[in-house]
């Protein structure tokens, strides 16, 4: 059964890529002979919520794009290029933070929690919340 729910997501998702109204007749319509009746999808519930998830996802990539249709050239460039920057701001806030962890756990492996709080002597709020989760992990333990 699980093959054949494979089989009609990839149906779903073709339909969806070239724009053909999805549902359950037409889902039977292109899937090559998959399914005979629409009744194949009904009643089969993992079989009917893929078509009506695929139902809602094609309704809002629509609406979607409908309200991007409207918007001149220009507009559309100012707000990609406003993401990009963001994409950007968030790309190098991740490779901080990323540094920073893996700087911590070096710190933590070579000198211990001593060392650490000297490293993080800047960061009380860090170390406070740290100390909660520490003491709340505590009572946790029988």
């Amino acid at each position: 059964m699980a093959d054949k729910d494979l089989v009609l997501m990839e149906i779903l998702e073709r339909m969806i890529a070239d724009n053909i109204d999805v549902g359950f007749q037409s889902a039977v319509r292109h899937s090559n002979g998959a399914f005979r009746h629409a009744s194949d999808l009904t009643r089969i519930a993992s079989r009917k919520h893929l078509v009506d998830q695929a139902i809602v996802r094609q309704h809002q990539i629509r609406m979607h794009l409908l309200g991007h249709c409207s918007a001149s050239i220009e507009e559309l460039s100012v707000e990609l290029a406003t993401k990009r920057v963001e994409a950007e701001n968030l790309r190098k806030q991740v490779d901080f933070l990323s540094s920073v962890l893996l700087r911590m756990i070096e710190t933590m492996a070579e000198n211990g929690r001593e060392k650490m709080r000297q490293y993080m002597r800047d960061y009380v709020e860090i170390l406070a919340d740290l100390e909660q989760i520490r003491s709340f992990a505590a009572k946790e333990k029988p």
